[in-house]
């Protein structure tokens, strides 16, 4: 059998309305549909909406450390994610830097202006890359050691 969970929420959504938290106790209860932001992490104080319009928001690409979103709304909207919060997560609107902000105690929001956009949400690696071609090195450090203590050992007639 196959069961959707009806209760569960969306990947990303454009937030209803913006709630602020204090501790995640808070988040008991929770409201599908709420971008819930810290109270001490300096989020933009946004306004919840009035006019009743909706905004729109549709994944455009979906690949292993990056994800592109079209939005088009006519007021400004907070895009929510319901992915982990890292600080090498960057994002951009129409290719212009931009904050992402941690929402919902852990996860990724971002403050979309009104108008028709492209948000890219990508993994920086640069940090971890210099531990990469360490760990490359090393590698191909014990590979050639391993490989001439094998020949040398047959060489020898002790294998």
């Amino acid at each position: 059998y196959l069961y959707r969970n009806l209760n569960a929420w969306p990947y990303y959504y454009l937030a209803d309305r913006v709630s602020l938290i204090e501790n995640y106790d808070d988040l008991y209860g929770a409201e599908k549909g709420v971008a819930y932001f810290w109270k001490d992490s300096g989020a933009p104080v946004f306004p919840n909406k009035n006019s009743g319009s909706k905004g729109r928001v549709e994944l455009e690409k979906f690949e292993f450390g990056e994800m592109v979103f079209s939005t088009t709304s006519k007021e400004s909207e907070i895009l929510v994610i319901n992915d982990a919060w890292h600080p090498n997560w960057k994002a951009e609107i129409d290719q212009e830097v931009t904050p992402i902000i941690k929402t919902n105690g852990v996860l990724k929001g971002v403050v979309v202006p009104p108008g028709s956009h492209l948000v890219r949400l990508f993994f920086d690696n640069t940090p971890y890359r210099p531990g990469i071609w360490i760990s490359l090195a090393s590698w191909i450090v014990f590979i050639s050691s391993w490989l001439w203590m094998a020949r040398r050992t047959k060489i020898r007639g002790e294998g």
